[in-house]
């Protein structure tokens, strides 16, 4: 006698337990209870403590379970319960219900952030200039990968004659391998009538390391290779391959400023002499949610040039709408 009792209360509370289901709550907290049935896109959930609660399917996941599980906790769990649960009129809202659940277990990539910037400088008296720049960003970042994509139009005539006359862009694939490392692809492609570069193109490849993943500061660092294509000076075209070293920083100093920063130097293994540095940074303050105002400093040193076109720096301050 006492052995069937033991194992009836053994099969009692086994059965209690098992019944028993965890709702995972969206923002991590969770409760302990029975799901009586889904409905219309709402969980009815009996908890102990807090009695019978409806919770929208969106905000809870059951756990546990899987998906041919929840599909017939979603008929009901009791049979007497689904046969009492009258069946809707019109089935559309609960497809509605359906779709939206999918979009956030499934959530559509995010948009592209971009941004473009405008400046301009007028001078006039004992020397007549023009300065004009414009500046594209678009930035994206997807699970473990980050797209960015830029271009910049530099022009300036000095005394009516032509004294700037550049363009440049770039597109950056960086995937993270790690929290902290990552894998770097860097396509460029650049002209400057001014120092007879009528095309300059580049495919880089490289690993690099978040020395800071922060909210308000970001810092990486890396290198790799890269093969590097040149047309100048109507010489035959030149390809160079290369190894190059990269750096960037982005901080918050608060809600409205923040600074950028980058700077990158390539160098030929075979002719040291053949190398170039960049280094740019800018100061961003937003003026409002689309609007911002920037300052930026753009450094420039090409060693491969003549003497007169090696170094190349400006301060350049213009107005951004971000969209």
């Amino acid at each position: 006698m006492r052995f069937r009792l033991s194992l009836f209360l053994a099969v009692f509370f086994a059965a209690q337990l098992a019944a028993e289901t965890r709702l995972v709550l969206k923002n991590g907290d969770f409760l302990t209870g029975n799901v009586s049935r889904v409905e219309d896109g709402v969980i009815h959930f009996e908890s102990d403590v807090l009695g019978h609660l409806l919770i929208p399917a969106t905000d809870a996941v059951i756990e546990g379970t899987d998906a041919s599980a929840q599909e017939a906790t979603v008929e009901s769990a009791d049979p007497q319960v689904a046969e009492a649960t009258p069946t809707p009129q019109n089935p559309e809202p609960a497809t509605q219900s359906t779709d939206e659940s999918t979009d956030r277990l499934h959530p559509p990539p995010p948009p592209w952030k971009k941004n473009i910037e405008f400046g301009m400088t007028l001078q006039s008296g004992r020397k007549d200039k023009m300065d004009v720049s414009g500046r594209f960003t678009a930035q994206r970042n997807i699970r473990e990968d980050q797209y960015r994509l830029y271009a910049r139009r530099l022009y300036g005539e000095t005394k009516s004659e032509k004294s700037t006359d550049l363009f440049d862009s770039s597109f950056r694939w960086r995937r993270d391998m790690s929290p902290r490392v990552f894998t770097q692809a860097l396509t460029a492609y650049s002209f400057d009538q001014i120092k007879d570069i009528h095309h300059d193109f580049s495919q880089g490849v490289g690993v690099g390391r978040k020395i800071y993943n922060l909210d308000t500061l970001s810092v990486s660092m890396g290198g790799g290779a890269t093969a590097r294509y040149r047309d100048e000076n109507g010489d035959p075209p030149v390809w160079n391959y290369m190894v190059d070293a990269f750096q960037d920083m982005d901080y918050a100093i608060n809600d409205v400023f923040k600074v950028t920063q980058d700077a990158s130097i390539l160098i030929e293994p075979e002719d040291p002499d053949n190398y170039t540095l960049r280094l740019n940074a800018a100061l961003i303050g937003k003026i409002s949610q689309t609007v911002s105002l920037s300052m930026r400093y753009e450094y420039e040193f090409d060693n491969s040039l003549s003497v007169e076109n090696r170094l190349s720096q400006r301060i350049i301050t213009s107005l951004g709408y971000l969209f």
